[in-house]
């Protein structure tokens, strides 16, 4: 799924950083938000934050950004 994307600026770091990205076949610009999640917990809590935002999807509001969708992408340290 990143693939899809071309990060062209950081944004913000908190627990998580955020990047602006785009679209490499559309142009379409997004955030993309990276998530570290170090245990069973954390990833429950943002399979529930998924789960609400896939709600707006079909419901858009105009205080809440559109969600687009999420992946899970393995990190490889060697």
């Amino acid at each position: 799924m990143m693939q899809e994307f071309e990060k062209t600026q950081f944004l913000a770091r908190g627990v998580n950083k955020v990047f602006e990205a785009k679209g490499k076949l559309t142009g379409e610009i997004v955030c993309i938000k990276e998530v570290r999640i170090n245990s069973i917990a954390e990833r429950d809590r943002f399979l529930r934050e998924t789960e609400i935002l896939e709600l707006t999807k079909n419901n858009p509001h105009p205080n809440i950004i559109n969600y687009h969708s999420h992946y899970f992408e393995e990190n490889q340290t060697s």
